[in-house]
């Protein structure tokens, strides 16, 4: 019987427990917001100021991650678009105003690749056919064995024909025989320009852009020719050489006012259109 009693009172007391722990959570609770309220209201400048200091620093990193994806100079990429010669004996045109940013960087990378030829302006891509013939046939057709799929790779995913791929890597990079491969694995002679990030080589003159490997030269030469100012090229036929080679020069690829010629003269003479989807 007292065991009974005794169960009963114990069963009573810890049903009145559990039947006003909502009401005890629901006590602490108003006791903790009375005390943080209470602290905002002692300590409010103190508050207000950290308060400020997350926001600001959020809306830093948001400007920050904006930034990242714009060029180092937005200018040089709007350029007003140049008609782009349709035949191969169409006289090209010159534009009556030009954008000075767009002007100032072609002639750098204009001198930039004289430096690297050793000639002027007029003769710099002729030297570099030239120093082309003197190459051994030998190292030219492993040159073309070896990047002619990753030249139709290109095509097929920027549209620029695998000739003119090929026909200026053959000339920019002396066949693959060029020296400065082995440190730069830059087969387009690519200068650095203000909006590179990648790596470079300051050693010499000029500087050069530094690729980890041969597919990431011909990938950043297939951007380089199919944005900001070469995006107009992108509306001409994957197969017409002709006119990629024109446009490149009329736009401002480095290579001298003989540029156009002189690839169309390399495509011909190696039979490269045969690589052209």
């Amino acid at each position: 019987m007292c065991n009974f009693v005794f169960h009963t009172r114990m069963n009573h007391t810890n049903s009145g427990k559990l039947f006003h722990f909502p009401q005890m959570v629901a006590n602490k609770m108003n006791a903790v917001f009375t005390q943080l309220l209470a602290f905002v209201g002692r300590h409010w400048l103190r508050v207000g100021l950290v308060l400020l200091t997350l926001f600001l620093l959020t809306r830093k990193q948001i400007d920050l991650s904006v930034q990242l994806g714009r060029p180092a100079n937005p200018q040089l990429y709007h350029a007003a678009p140049i008609p782009i010669p349709e035949s191969r004996n169409e006289q090209i045109p010159v534009p009556i105003e030009a954008n000075p940013d767009v002007t100032s960087q072609n002639e750098l990378r204009t001198q930039q690749l004289n430096v690297i030829s050793g000639s002027n302006h007029s003769s710099a891509v002729a030297s570099a056919l030239q120093l082309l013939r003197r190459t051994d046939e030998r190292d030219i057709q492993s040159f073309l064995d070896r990047f002619h799929s990753v030249a139709q790779t290109e095509q097929e995913r920027y549209g620029i024909p695998a000739s003119i791929i090929l026909a200026n890597g053959l000339l920019q990079s002396q066949g693959g025989t060029r020296n400065s491969l082995s440190t730069t694995a830059n087969y387009f002679m690519l200068p650095c320009t203000p909006d590179w990030r990648g790596q470079k080589q300051e050693d010499g003159t000029p500087c050069l852009r530094v690729y980890p490997n041969a597919w990431t030269s011909f990938r950043d030469h297939s951007l380089f020719i199919t944005t900001g100012r070469f995006a107009q090229l992108t509306t001409l036929a994957a197969n017409d050489y002709q006119a990629w080679a024109r446009g490149l020069q009329q736009i401002g690829y480095p290579g001298g006012t003989n540029l156009a010629n002189e690839l169309i003269e390399v495509i011909e003479e190696y039979g490269l259109t045969r690589y052209d989807s």
